[in-house]
């Protein structure tokens, strides 16, 4: 069985958060470099990457792990997404924006097709 490209597309949209993420981090024009809230974006940019990653190269793993992997980036994104704004990181916020997309594109069930 192979990964379907929605996990991918939520894994570079974590991996664009991340960097964008660290490199607010350490901007020090951006006005938020230093923060408490940088380093929880960081944070969840990285778990969303590994969940990402789980369900990328574990296409067999069990309806319920990739459940919980999918509900978890949801919360992950939307969270993300909402410290993004309140951030004014824009760029961050376009990245999560994509992320829900490549989430979005995961509820899509499978066609008969695709399954075999």
């Amino acid at each position: 069985m192979r990964a379907r490209y929605e996990s991918w597309i939520i894994g570079l949209a974590a991996l664009a958060g991340l960097f964008v993420a660290v490199y607010a981090y350490f901007d020090r024009g951006g006005g938020i470099d230093h923060t408490a809230g940088t380093v929880l974006v960081i944070a969840s940019t990285a778990i969303l990457l590994v969940a990402a990653a789980v369900l990328a190269f574990a296409p067999g793993a069990p309806a319920w792990l990739r459940g919980l992997l999918l509900a978890g980036c949801l919360l992950d994104v939307l969270g993300t997404g909402l410290a993004a704004f309140f951030l004014h990181a824009s760029l961050l916020l376009a990245a999560m924006v994509v992320g829900l997309a490549g989430w979005l594109a995961a509820m899509v069930p499978k066609r008969a097709a695709d399954r075999a």
